[in-house]
Protein backbone atom coordinates (compact mmCIF):
# COMPACT_ATOMS: atom_id res chain seq x y z
CA UNK A 1 0.00 0.00 0.00
CA UNK A 2 1.24 3.50 -0.84
CA UNK A 3 2.18 5.93 1.91
CA UNK A 4 0.08 9.03 1.18
CA UNK A 5 0.68 12.71 1.89
CA UNK A 6 -0.55 15.93 0.31
CA UNK A 7 2.94 16.63 -1.00
CA UNK A 8 5.93 14.40 -1.70
CA UNK A 9 9.08 16.54 -1.76
CA UNK A 10 12.20 15.21 -3.47
CA UNK A 11 15.35 16.61 -1.87
CA UNK A 12 16.06 18.18 1.53
CA UNK A 13 18.28 21.00 0.34
CA UNK A 14 17.43 24.67 0.77
CA UNK A 15 14.29 24.65 -1.40
CA UNK A 16 12.88 21.35 -0.11
CA UNK A 17 13.49 22.33 3.51
CA UNK A 18 11.72 25.68 3.05
CA UNK A 19 8.78 24.07 1.26
CA UNK A 20 8.20 21.51 4.02
CA UNK A 21 8.39 24.23 6.68
CA UNK A 22 5.89 26.49 4.89
CA UNK A 23 3.46 23.80 3.74
CA UNK A 24 3.52 22.02 7.10
CA UNK A 25 5.54 18.89 7.98
CA UNK A 26 2.36 16.98 8.72
CA UNK A 27 1.25 17.40 5.09
CA UNK A 28 4.57 16.46 3.48
CA UNK A 29 6.90 13.54 3.01
CA UNK A 30 10.44 14.85 2.44
CA UNK A 31 12.73 12.28 0.79
CA UNK A 32 16.52 12.56 0.70
CA UNK A 33 19.03 9.69 0.95
CA UNK A 34 21.88 11.87 2.23
CA UNK A 35 20.67 15.18 3.72
CA UNK A 36 23.37 17.69 4.59
CA UNK A 37 25.88 16.24 2.13
CA UNK A 38 28.62 18.44 0.71
CA UNK A 39 27.44 20.85 -1.95
CA UNK A 40 29.08 23.78 -3.70
CA UNK A 41 27.31 27.16 -3.60
CA UNK A 42 29.03 29.00 -0.77
CA UNK A 43 28.36 32.64 -1.70
CA UNK A 44 25.05 33.67 -0.15
CA UNK A 45 23.32 36.79 -1.49
CA UNK A 46 21.20 38.92 0.89
CA UNK A 47 18.11 38.11 -1.18
CA UNK A 48 18.21 34.65 0.41
CA UNK A 49 17.26 36.17 3.77
CA UNK A 50 14.44 38.48 2.63
CA UNK A 51 11.72 36.37 4.17
CA UNK A 52 11.33 36.54 7.98
CA UNK A 53 11.54 32.74 8.20
CA UNK A 54 15.04 32.82 6.71
CA UNK A 55 16.12 36.12 8.22
CA UNK A 56 15.62 34.64 11.69
CA UNK A 57 18.53 32.29 10.92
CA UNK A 58 21.03 34.92 9.74
CA UNK A 59 22.58 35.69 13.12
CA UNK A 60 23.12 32.00 13.86
CA UNK A 61 24.50 31.40 10.36
CA UNK A 62 27.11 34.08 11.04
CA UNK A 63 28.35 31.98 13.95
CA UNK A 64 28.85 28.81 11.91
CA UNK A 65 32.47 27.59 11.68
CA UNK A 66 32.69 28.09 7.91
CA UNK A 67 31.30 31.65 7.99
CA UNK A 68 33.25 34.50 6.42
CA UNK A 69 31.89 38.04 5.89
CA UNK A 70 30.62 39.06 2.47
CA UNK A 71 30.27 42.77 1.82
CA UNK A 72 29.69 42.59 -1.92
CA UNK A 73 31.14 41.28 -5.16
CA UNK A 74 34.20 42.19 -7.21
CA UNK A 75 34.10 41.65 -10.97
CA UNK A 76 37.52 41.71 -12.65
CA UNK A 77 37.88 42.17 -16.41
CA UNK A 78 40.94 42.43 -18.59
CA UNK A 79 41.77 46.04 -17.81
CA UNK A 80 39.22 47.11 -15.23
CA UNK A 81 37.61 46.04 -11.98
CA UNK A 82 34.13 46.84 -10.73
CA UNK A 83 33.14 46.65 -7.05
CA UNK A 84 29.55 46.17 -5.94
CA UNK A 85 29.31 46.93 -2.23
CA UNK A 86 26.16 45.92 -0.39
CA UNK A 87 24.18 48.37 1.72
CA UNK A 88 24.93 47.99 5.42
CA UNK A 89 21.62 46.31 6.24
CA UNK A 90 22.09 43.87 3.35
CA UNK A 91 25.66 43.01 4.31
CA UNK A 92 24.38 41.78 7.66
CA UNK A 93 22.50 38.98 5.87
CA UNK A 94 25.08 38.26 3.18
CA UNK A 95 27.84 35.77 3.81
CA UNK A 96 30.17 33.08 2.59
CA UNK A 97 29.29 29.81 4.30
CA UNK A 98 29.39 26.07 3.60
CA UNK A 99 26.08 24.77 2.25
CA UNK A 100 26.15 21.67 4.44
CA UNK A 101 26.44 23.79 7.58
CA UNK A 102 23.69 26.17 6.49
CA UNK A 103 21.32 23.33 5.63
CA UNK A 104 22.08 21.57 8.93
CA UNK A 105 21.20 24.79 10.76
CA UNK A 106 17.90 25.04 8.89
CA UNK A 107 17.05 21.40 9.64
CA UNK A 108 17.77 21.90 13.34
CA UNK A 109 15.81 25.14 13.72
CA UNK A 110 12.84 24.07 11.57
CA UNK A 111 12.67 20.58 13.05
CA UNK A 112 12.83 19.20 9.53
CA UNK A 113 11.48 15.66 9.23
CA UNK A 114 13.45 13.78 6.57
CA UNK A 115 12.88 10.25 5.26
CA UNK A 116 16.32 8.96 4.30
CA UNK A 117 15.39 6.99 1.22
CA UNK A 118 16.63 7.15 -2.37
CA UNK A 119 14.09 7.70 -5.14
CA UNK A 120 14.34 5.08 -7.90
CA UNK A 121 11.24 5.88 -9.95
CA UNK A 122 8.61 8.59 -10.37
CA UNK A 123 5.31 8.44 -12.23
CA UNK A 124 4.46 12.13 -12.52
CA UNK A 125 0.99 11.61 -13.97
CA UNK A 126 -0.19 9.43 -11.06
CA UNK A 127 1.93 11.38 -8.53
CA UNK A 128 3.60 8.17 -7.34
CA UNK A 129 7.18 7.99 -6.09
CA UNK A 130 9.07 4.77 -5.54
CA UNK A 131 12.12 4.44 -3.27
CA UNK A 132 14.20 1.37 -2.51
CA UNK A 133 12.09 0.78 0.59
CA UNK A 134 8.47 1.69 -0.25
CA UNK A 135 6.04 3.61 -2.45
CA UNK A 136 4.56 7.06 -1.87
CA UNK A 137 1.63 8.89 -3.41
CA UNK A 138 1.09 12.64 -3.37
CA UNK A 139 -2.57 13.54 -3.02
CA UNK A 140 -1.82 16.98 -4.47
CA UNK A 141 1.68 17.42 -5.98
CA UNK A 142 5.12 15.95 -6.32
CA UNK A 143 7.55 18.80 -5.58
CA UNK A 144 10.95 18.28 -7.15
CA UNK A 145 13.78 19.94 -5.20
CA UNK A 146 16.37 17.36 -6.25
CA UNK A 147 18.83 19.87 -7.71
CA UNK A 148 21.02 18.63 -10.55
CA UNK A 149 19.42 15.17 -10.31
CA UNK A 150 16.31 16.74 -11.94
CA UNK A 151 14.24 13.68 -11.02
CA UNK A 152 10.88 14.67 -12.50
CA UNK A 153 12.36 16.23 -15.65
CA UNK A 154 14.31 13.04 -16.30
CA UNK A 155 11.22 10.92 -15.64
CA UNK A 156 9.35 13.00 -18.24
CA UNK A 157 12.22 12.95 -20.73
CA UNK A 158 12.25 16.74 -20.49
CA UNK A 159 15.91 17.57 -19.80
CA UNK A 160 17.59 19.97 -22.24
CA UNK A 161 21.28 20.84 -22.32
CA UNK A 162 22.14 24.52 -22.77
CA UNK A 163 25.69 24.14 -24.00
CA UNK A 164 28.72 22.24 -22.79
CA UNK A 165 29.88 24.10 -19.66
CA UNK A 166 32.40 22.52 -17.30
CA UNK A 167 33.57 23.44 -13.82
CA UNK A 168 36.32 22.32 -11.46
CA UNK A 169 37.08 23.70 -8.03
CA UNK A 170 39.27 23.07 -5.00
CA UNK A 171 40.21 24.65 -1.68
CA UNK A 172 43.41 26.38 -0.62
CA UNK A 173 44.71 27.44 2.77
CA UNK A 174 44.97 31.21 3.17
CA UNK A 175 48.27 31.94 4.86
CA UNK A 176 47.97 35.72 4.49
CA UNK A 177 45.19 38.19 3.66
CA UNK A 178 45.93 41.88 2.99
CA UNK A 179 43.29 44.06 1.32
CA UNK A 180 45.82 46.84 0.73
CA UNK A 181 47.31 44.78 -2.08
CA UNK A 182 44.14 45.20 -4.16
CA UNK A 183 44.70 48.93 -4.71
CA UNK A 184 48.43 48.39 -5.14
CA UNK A 185 47.82 45.88 -7.92
CA UNK A 186 45.40 48.23 -9.70
CA UNK A 187 47.99 51.00 -9.59
CA UNK A 188 50.79 48.69 -10.77
CA UNK A 189 48.83 47.36 -13.74
CA UNK A 190 47.00 50.58 -14.63
CA UNK A 191 43.60 48.92 -14.34
CA UNK A 192 40.63 51.24 -13.88
CA UNK A 193 38.45 50.87 -10.80
CA UNK A 194 34.81 51.78 -10.41
CA UNK A 195 32.26 51.09 -7.71
CA UNK A 196 28.51 50.76 -7.94
CA UNK A 197 26.63 53.77 -6.62
CA UNK A 198 23.13 52.65 -5.58
CA UNK A 199 21.84 56.24 -5.47
CA UNK A 200 22.87 57.03 -9.04
CA UNK A 201 22.12 53.42 -10.08
CA UNK A 202 25.35 53.13 -12.02
CA UNK A 203 29.04 52.37 -11.68
CA UNK A 204 31.05 55.51 -11.06
CA UNK A 205 34.72 56.38 -11.06
CA UNK A 206 36.28 55.85 -7.65
CA UNK A 207 39.57 56.87 -6.12
CA UNK A 208 38.91 54.76 -3.03
CA UNK A 209 40.16 51.36 -4.17
CA UNK A 210 42.24 51.20 -1.00
CA UNK A 211 39.00 51.24 1.02
CA UNK A 212 37.49 48.29 -0.79
CA UNK A 213 37.80 45.13 1.30
CA UNK A 214 38.22 42.73 -1.57
CA UNK A 215 38.73 39.75 0.76
CA UNK A 216 35.20 40.29 2.08
CA UNK A 217 33.70 39.94 -1.38
CA UNK A 218 33.08 37.22 -3.92
CA UNK A 219 35.73 37.76 -6.60
CA UNK A 220 34.73 36.81 -10.15
CA UNK A 221 37.45 37.14 -12.80
CA UNK A 222 37.02 36.80 -16.53
CA UNK A 223 40.23 35.28 -17.90
CA UNK A 224 39.15 35.08 -21.54
CA UNK A 225 36.32 34.05 -23.85
CA UNK A 226 34.58 31.10 -22.27
CA UNK A 227 36.77 31.02 -19.15
CA UNK A 228 36.32 32.58 -15.73
CA UNK A 229 37.09 31.92 -12.06
CA UNK A 230 35.46 32.41 -8.68
CA UNK A 231 37.17 33.08 -5.35
CA UNK A 232 35.18 32.68 -2.12
CA UNK A 233 36.83 32.94 1.32
CA UNK A 234 35.51 30.62 4.04
CA UNK A 235 36.20 29.80 7.71
CA UNK A 236 36.89 33.41 8.76
CA UNK A 237 39.06 33.86 5.65
CA UNK A 238 41.33 30.93 6.46
CA UNK A 239 40.26 28.83 3.45
CA UNK A 240 39.64 29.85 -0.18
CA UNK A 241 37.21 28.17 -2.54
CA UNK A 242 38.69 28.63 -6.02
CA UNK A 243 36.72 27.46 -9.04
CA UNK A 244 37.10 27.56 -12.81
CA UNK A 245 34.15 27.54 -15.22
CA UNK A 246 34.87 26.81 -18.87
CA UNK A 247 33.09 26.61 -22.19
CA UNK A 248 36.35 25.51 -23.81
CA UNK A 249 36.31 21.99 -22.42
CA UNK A 250 37.03 20.07 -19.25
CA UNK A 251 39.48 21.51 -16.73
CA UNK A 252 42.09 19.13 -15.34
CA UNK A 253 43.17 19.17 -11.74
CA UNK A 254 46.60 20.40 -12.79
CA UNK A 255 45.08 23.25 -14.83
CA UNK A 256 42.88 24.27 -11.91
CA UNK A 257 45.80 24.46 -9.50
CA UNK A 258 47.94 26.32 -12.00
CA UNK A 259 45.21 28.91 -12.61
CA UNK A 260 44.62 29.29 -8.88
CA UNK A 261 48.27 29.95 -8.12
CA UNK A 262 48.75 32.27 -11.11
CA UNK A 263 45.51 34.27 -11.21
CA UNK A 264 44.21 34.51 -7.62
CA UNK A 265 43.46 37.94 -6.21
CA UNK A 266 46.57 39.76 -4.95
CA UNK A 267 44.94 40.15 -1.54
CA UNK A 268 45.53 36.44 -0.88
CA UNK A 269 48.58 34.26 -0.30
CA UNK A 270 47.69 30.63 -0.97
CA UNK A 271 49.01 27.27 0.06
CA UNK A 272 47.89 23.98 -1.45
CA UNK A 273 46.22 21.52 0.89
CA UNK A 274 47.25 17.94 1.43
CA UNK A 275 44.96 15.28 0.05
CA UNK A 276 42.59 13.89 2.68
CA UNK A 277 39.08 12.60 3.38
CA UNK A 278 37.43 16.01 3.79
CA UNK A 279 35.65 17.61 0.81
CA UNK A 280 38.02 20.54 1.37
CA UNK A 281 41.04 18.31 0.78
CA UNK A 282 40.36 17.43 -2.85
CA UNK A 283 39.20 18.94 -6.11
CA UNK A 284 35.67 18.53 -7.47
CA UNK A 285 34.30 18.68 -11.00
CA UNK A 286 31.02 18.90 -12.86
CA UNK A 287 30.76 18.60 -16.61
CA UNK A 288 27.96 19.54 -18.97
CA UNK A 289 25.88 20.78 -16.06
CA UNK A 290 23.98 23.49 -17.94
CA UNK A 291 20.64 21.68 -18.11
CA UNK A 292 17.04 22.89 -17.89
CA UNK A 293 13.66 21.23 -17.63
CA UNK A 294 11.46 21.83 -20.66
CA UNK A 295 8.47 20.88 -18.47
CA UNK A 296 8.75 22.84 -15.21
CA UNK A 297 5.28 22.24 -13.81
CA UNK A 298 1.97 20.53 -14.47
CA UNK A 299 -1.23 19.76 -12.60
CA UNK A 300 0.71 16.95 -10.91
CA UNK A 301 4.16 18.36 -10.14
CA UNK A 302 6.40 21.41 -9.88
CA UNK A 303 10.19 21.68 -10.05
CA UNK A 304 12.06 24.23 -7.93
CA UNK A 305 15.57 25.64 -8.09
CA UNK A 306 18.18 23.60 -9.93
CA UNK A 307 15.61 20.85 -10.52
CA UNK A 308 13.91 23.31 -12.88
CA UNK A 309 17.20 24.24 -14.49
CA UNK A 310 20.75 25.38 -13.85
CA UNK A 311 22.91 27.12 -16.40
CA UNK A 312 25.78 29.08 -14.84
CA UNK A 313 26.93 30.15 -11.35
CA UNK A 314 28.62 33.43 -12.31
CA UNK A 315 26.34 35.79 -10.36
CA UNK A 316 26.19 33.64 -7.21
CA UNK A 317 22.44 33.99 -6.73
CA UNK A 318 21.37 30.37 -7.24
CA UNK A 319 20.70 29.56 -3.59
CA UNK A 320 18.71 32.76 -3.08
CA UNK A 321 16.68 32.06 -6.20
CA UNK A 322 15.94 28.50 -5.05
CA UNK A 323 14.76 29.65 -1.62
CA UNK A 324 12.55 32.41 -2.99
CA UNK A 325 11.05 30.27 -5.74
CA UNK A 326 10.14 27.78 -2.99
CA UNK A 327 8.46 30.58 -1.02
CA UNK A 328 6.53 31.69 -4.11
CA UNK A 329 5.47 28.12 -4.85
CA UNK A 330 4.25 27.60 -1.27
CA UNK A 331 2.16 30.76 -1.62
CA UNK A 332 0.65 29.59 -4.90
CA UNK A 333 -0.14 26.17 -3.43
CA UNK A 334 -1.91 27.79 -0.48
CA UNK A 335 -4.26 29.49 -2.94
CA UNK A 336 -5.02 26.33 -4.89
CA UNK A 337 -3.19 24.63 -7.76
CA UNK A 338 -4.55 23.84 -11.20
CA UNK A 339 -3.41 23.85 -14.83
CA UNK A 340 -3.62 27.66 -15.00
CA UNK A 341 -1.53 28.13 -11.88
CA UNK A 342 1.00 25.58 -13.14
CA UNK A 343 1.33 27.46 -16.43
CA UNK A 344 1.77 30.75 -14.55
CA UNK A 345 4.51 29.26 -12.38
CA UNK A 346 6.25 27.71 -15.38
CA UNK A 347 6.00 30.95 -17.36
CA UNK A 348 7.66 32.95 -14.59
CA UNK A 349 10.38 30.33 -14.17
CA UNK A 350 11.10 30.38 -17.89
CA UNK A 351 11.09 34.20 -18.04
CA UNK A 352 13.65 34.38 -15.24
CA UNK A 353 15.71 31.76 -16.99
CA UNK A 354 15.74 33.74 -20.24
CA UNK A 355 17.03 36.83 -18.45
CA UNK A 356 19.69 34.74 -16.74
CA UNK A 357 20.72 33.34 -20.12
CA UNK A 358 21.12 36.89 -21.43
CA UNK A 359 23.28 37.82 -18.45
CA UNK A 360 25.49 34.75 -18.84
CA UNK A 361 25.83 35.28 -22.58
CA UNK A 362 27.04 38.85 -22.02
CA UNK A 363 29.62 37.60 -19.50
CA UNK A 364 31.00 35.07 -22.00
CA UNK A 365 30.63 37.24 -25.11
CA UNK A 366 34.03 38.60 -26.05
CA UNK A 367 32.81 41.11 -28.64
CA UNK A 368 32.54 44.03 -26.23
CA UNK A 369 34.38 42.73 -23.18
CA UNK A 370 37.66 42.15 -25.01
CA UNK A 371 38.06 45.88 -25.50
CA UNK A 372 36.67 47.36 -22.34
CA UNK A 373 38.77 50.54 -22.39
CA UNK A 374 36.32 52.45 -24.57
CA UNK A 375 33.81 54.51 -22.63
CA UNK A 376 30.21 53.39 -23.00
CA UNK A 377 27.38 55.86 -22.41
CA UNK A 378 23.71 54.94 -22.41
CA UNK A 379 21.74 58.15 -22.96
CA UNK A 380 23.94 59.91 -20.44
CA UNK A 381 22.90 57.60 -17.61
CA UNK A 382 25.22 54.62 -17.55
CA UNK A 383 28.86 55.63 -17.71
CA UNK A 384 31.89 53.37 -17.55
CA UNK A 385 33.78 50.84 -19.62
CA UNK A 386 31.78 48.31 -21.59
CA UNK A 387 32.73 45.63 -19.10
CA UNK A 388 31.64 47.69 -16.10
CA UNK A 389 28.40 48.86 -17.70
CA UNK A 390 27.46 45.35 -18.73
CA UNK A 391 28.20 43.85 -15.33
CA UNK A 392 26.27 46.64 -13.61
CA UNK A 393 23.16 45.86 -15.63
CA UNK A 394 23.30 42.08 -15.50
CA UNK A 395 24.33 41.79 -11.86
CA UNK A 396 21.41 43.98 -10.77
CA UNK A 397 19.07 41.97 -12.98
CA UNK A 398 20.18 38.71 -11.40
CA UNK A 399 19.83 40.05 -7.85
CA UNK A 400 16.35 41.34 -8.66
CA UNK A 401 15.31 38.05 -10.22
CA UNK A 402 16.67 36.08 -7.26
CA UNK A 403 14.40 38.07 -4.94
CA UNK A 404 10.85 36.97 -4.11
CA UNK A 405 8.08 38.17 -6.38
CA UNK A 406 6.41 41.24 -5.00
CA UNK A 407 3.58 40.47 -2.60
CA UNK A 408 4.47 36.81 -2.16
CA UNK A 409 5.28 35.68 1.35
CA UNK A 410 4.69 32.79 3.66
CA UNK A 411 1.16 31.34 3.55
CA UNK A 412 1.45 31.01 7.32
CA UNK A 413 3.00 34.36 8.16
CA UNK A 414 1.09 36.32 5.52
CA UNK A 415 4.00 38.72 5.24
CA UNK A 416 4.75 40.76 2.17
CA UNK A 417 8.26 40.31 0.80
CA UNK A 418 9.54 43.37 -1.09
CA UNK A 419 11.83 43.27 -4.06
CA UNK A 420 15.36 44.63 -3.67
CA UNK A 421 16.53 48.01 -4.92
CA UNK A 422 14.20 50.49 -3.27
CA UNK A 423 10.97 48.82 -4.30
CA UNK A 424 9.11 50.22 -1.30
CA UNK A 425 8.00 52.75 -3.94
CA UNK A 426 6.29 50.04 -5.98
CA UNK A 427 2.84 49.96 -4.31
CA UNK A 428 2.43 53.72 -4.64
CA UNK A 429 3.59 53.71 -8.25
CA UNK A 430 1.29 50.79 -9.05
CA UNK A 431 -1.67 52.78 -7.68
CA UNK A 432 -0.71 55.91 -9.64
CA UNK A 433 -0.52 53.89 -12.84
CA UNK A 434 -3.89 52.26 -12.04
CA UNK A 435 -2.49 48.77 -12.65
CA UNK A 436 -4.26 45.50 -11.88
CA UNK A 437 -2.90 43.12 -9.24
CA UNK A 438 -0.70 41.26 -11.71
CA UNK A 439 0.92 44.55 -12.85
CA UNK A 440 -0.02 44.05 -16.49
CA UNK A 441 -0.32 46.88 -18.98
CA UNK A 442 -0.96 45.47 -22.43
CA UNK A 443 1.86 43.04 -23.19
CA UNK A 444 4.01 44.60 -20.46
CA UNK A 445 4.32 43.70 -16.78
CA UNK A 446 5.37 46.17 -14.09
CA UNK A 447 7.89 44.50 -11.74
CA UNK A 448 9.17 47.31 -9.51
CA UNK A 449 10.21 50.90 -8.97
CA UNK A 450 13.28 52.52 -7.41
CA UNK A 451 14.46 56.08 -6.75
CA UNK A 452 16.26 57.66 -9.69
CA UNK A 453 17.95 61.05 -9.96
CA UNK A 454 15.20 63.59 -9.22
CA UNK A 455 12.59 61.02 -10.01
CA UNK A 456 11.76 57.35 -10.11
CA UNK A 457 12.74 54.45 -12.33
CA UNK A 458 10.04 51.99 -13.45
CA UNK A 459 11.02 48.46 -14.45
CA UNK A 460 8.95 46.58 -17.04
CA UNK A 461 9.20 43.17 -18.68
CA UNK A 462 7.66 41.67 -21.77
CA UNK A 463 8.15 38.52 -23.80
CA UNK A 464 11.08 38.27 -26.23
CA UNK A 465 12.73 41.53 -25.17
CA UNK A 466 15.11 42.62 -22.41
CA UNK A 467 13.67 44.33 -19.33
CA UNK A 468 12.90 48.00 -19.97
CA UNK A 469 13.88 50.75 -17.53
CA UNK A 470 11.57 53.76 -17.87
CA UNK A 471 12.88 56.87 -16.09
CA UNK A 472 10.44 59.51 -14.83
CA UNK A 473 12.39 62.69 -13.98
CA UNK A 474 11.35 66.13 -12.78
CA UNK A 475 12.55 69.60 -13.64
CA UNK A 476 15.06 70.48 -16.37
CA UNK A 477 16.34 67.33 -18.10
CA UNK A 478 18.73 67.59 -21.03
CA UNK A 479 17.81 64.34 -22.77
CA UNK A 480 14.46 62.63 -22.82
CA UNK A 481 12.12 60.72 -25.11
CA UNK A 482 8.96 62.69 -24.40
CA UNK A 483 7.35 64.99 -21.85
CA UNK A 484 4.43 64.27 -19.54
CA UNK A 485 3.35 67.81 -18.85
CA UNK A 486 5.81 70.70 -18.61
CA UNK A 487 7.74 69.44 -15.55
CA UNK A 488 8.11 65.69 -16.11
CA UNK A 489 10.38 63.99 -18.64
CA UNK A 490 10.41 60.33 -19.69
CA UNK A 491 13.40 58.43 -21.01
CA UNK A 492 14.17 54.75 -21.36
CA UNK A 493 17.20 52.53 -20.88
CA UNK A 494 18.27 49.01 -21.71
CA UNK A 495 19.77 47.29 -18.64
CA UNK A 496 21.51 44.93 -21.06
CA UNK A 497 24.26 46.07 -23.41
CA UNK A 498 23.37 47.92 -26.60
CA UNK A 499 20.44 50.13 -27.55
CA UNK A 500 16.97 49.00 -26.56
CA UNK A 501 15.07 47.24 -29.41
CA UNK A 502 12.59 50.09 -29.81
CA UNK A 503 9.29 49.36 -31.53
CA UNK A 504 5.61 50.19 -31.51
CA UNK A 505 5.16 48.22 -28.29
CA UNK A 506 7.72 50.41 -26.47
CA UNK A 507 6.24 53.61 -27.88
CA UNK A 508 2.76 52.46 -26.80
CA UNK A 509 3.90 51.75 -23.25
CA UNK A 510 5.60 55.13 -22.89
CA UNK A 511 2.57 56.92 -24.31
CA UNK A 512 0.20 55.20 -21.88
CA UNK A 513 2.48 55.86 -18.90
CA UNK A 514 2.83 59.51 -19.97
CA UNK A 515 -0.95 59.89 -20.19
CA UNK A 516 -1.43 58.47 -16.71
CA UNK A 517 1.30 60.67 -15.29
CA UNK A 518 -0.18 63.73 -16.99
CA UNK A 519 -3.53 62.94 -15.36
CA UNK A 520 -2.00 63.21 -11.83
CA UNK A 521 1.23 65.25 -12.13
CA UNK A 522 1.18 66.59 -8.58
CA UNK A 523 1.08 63.07 -7.16
CA UNK A 524 4.14 62.15 -9.23
CA UNK A 525 6.08 65.27 -8.32
CA UNK A 526 6.23 64.15 -4.69
CA UNK A 527 8.96 61.74 -5.81
CA UNK A 528 11.16 64.74 -6.63
CA UNK A 529 14.07 64.67 -4.15
CA UNK A 530 14.43 68.46 -4.26
CA UNK A 531 10.80 68.94 -3.14
CA UNK A 532 10.86 66.52 -0.21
Amino acid sequence: MDVEADYVILGAGLAGTVLQRLLGPERCVLLDPNPGAYKVGESVAPEQFHHPLLRSLAAEAARLPSYAPKRGSTFVGFRSAAAFPLPHDASEVSMHVARAELEALMHARFGTSIVRERVVDVDVESRRVKTRQRRYRARKLVLDCSGSAMITARALGAVEERGPIHARWAYFDLIDVDDARFAEELARTGMTFRAYDPVASRVVASENAERWECSKSTVLTRLGPGLWTWQIPLFRRRLLSFGVVSKRGKITDAELRSLALETHSPVYRLRERRRGPSPYDRSHSRSRFARVASVVASAHHAAVGDAAGFTDPVYSVGTAAAVNRAIELATLLASGWDDTTARKYAHRTEALRRRADQAFAAWYDGTHLDDDTAAEIRDGFLVGTAFQVGINAHYKTQLLDASPAEGLGSPQDGCRVPLSGGTALSPGIRALLDLPVDGSLGAWTFVGAAPFRRGVQLRWTTASKPPLLLNVQFGPVARYYRRAGPQIALSYMNPMDGPYPFGDDVAWLIDVVAERIDARPDDWLRFDDDRR
